[in-house]
């Protein structure tokens, strides 16, 4: 951490102490430890937001395959779901919180669905400003299809 700029260090800092927070919250209302499940939530997020950066900064174009594996994480829709399993007030076992940590298919395939939805509604905007990955820019450079017509594809 002393190698962060001051901004950064704030920054952590911030996000450090509110994870604590809502954890300490959980121990003495529910007695269940959830902060490696938020911190490990925080860190996919921020691992998937690096990928897409590399991708950005040295013009690589993933495969859409790619692209998939990593942006139903990077729309942070997990880390909602996770900070939200645990806000819920109710008595939460240590064996249900365990199948959270492997993302069960229902917070991966909903999450892909919002960051289609996502790509969906941002991608004219994106192409005006500058070229940003997004599921309809990937699969249109893959396979040479106007992007008007794979938008119609994907609203039918």
């Amino acid at each position: 951490m002393d190698k962060l700029a001051d901004y950064m260090k704030i920054c952590f800092l911030a996000l450090y102490n509110s994870i604590n927070e809502i954890a300490f919250d959980s121990l003495k209302e529910e007695e269940l430890h959830i902060t490696p499940y938020l911190k490990k939530a925080w860190a996919d997020l921020c691992k998937s937001y690096l990928l897409e950066a590399k991708w950005y900064h040295s013009g690589y174009t993933p495969s859409v395959e790619e692209y998939s594996d990593n942006a139903w994480v990077s729309i942070s829709a997990p880390l909602l779901l996770v900070h939200a399993y645990f806000a819920v007030p109710n008595h939460i076992t240590k064996e249900a919180s365990e199948c959270i940590l492997d993302y069960p298919n229902i917070v991966k395939w909903s999450s892909l669905i919002t960051r289609l939805a996502d790509d969906l509604g941002t991608s004219k905007h994106e192409q005006r400003e500058v070229i940003i990955l997004n599921q309809l820019n990937v699969i249109c450079m893959k396979v040479e299809l106007p992007k008007q017509q794979l938008v119609n594809i994907y609203i039918i």
